[in-house]
């Protein structure tokens, strides 16, 4: 295979790999429900808080709270991480700001969407979105999404008015297979 720029494939390769079973998390904005399915089959409905609806006008800087649509992979889990709005923009001294150490975190992009634990907002999970743009679930929820899924597993939000950029994170997976295939090499 000509690779280009005077670089051929050489070797052929073989190699065997173990695939665990499909996760997929299906979130719904309009419902305000996470399904959760292992191998096609659901085993879990979560209610959720996504970003609320609003944008804030930050020294001229436009900061959306909406949680995009799309679909993520999981990248990184943490027992415990602190968390700033000051990391895209929002002083921590604002009416919205905050720092705060936050539990069961399993990032999902690389803007800063994660799904997490949120005891503050459980009143509102599976009723309105409080959020500034992660996924909040319940201290038990987060737990077993903590302990279940694992990196590269799939979580898809649909219904929101924004849509996830396919540069952040492991966006690829909004990118149309038509649009990949002008970029082969084949």
């Amino acid at each position: 295979m000509n690779f280009g720029g005077g670089m051929y494939g050489e070797i052929d390769r073989t190699l065997n790999v173990t695939v665990g079973p499909a996760k997929v998390a299906k979130i719904d904005d309009p419902t305000k429900k996470m399904q959760v399915f292992i191998d096609n089959k659901l085993v879990r409905t979560v209610p959720v808080s996504l970003g609320r609806n609003q944008t804030l006008d930050v020294n001229g800087k436009k900061i959306s709270l909406v949680t995009p649509s799309g679909i993520y992979v999981t990248q990184e889990k943490y027992a415990v991480r602190q968390m700033s709005s000051a990391t895209y923009g929002l002083p921590t001294s604002y009416d919205l700001g905050y720092d705060s150490k936050i539990p069961l975190a399993v990032r999902l992009s690389n803007g800063g969407i994660f799904i997490h634990s949120a005891p503050w907002s459980v009143a509102d999970q599976g009723i309105r979105n409080v959020s500034h743009g992660c996924i909040n679930i319940n201290p038990a929820a987060a737990q077993w999404f903590y302990n279940t899924f694992s990196y590269g597993d799939i979580v898809q939000v649909t219904g929101t008015s924004t849509k996830l950029a396919p540069t952040d994170g492991f966006g690829d997976w909004n990118i149309p297979w038509a649009t990949w295939l002008q970029g082969s090499a084949l």
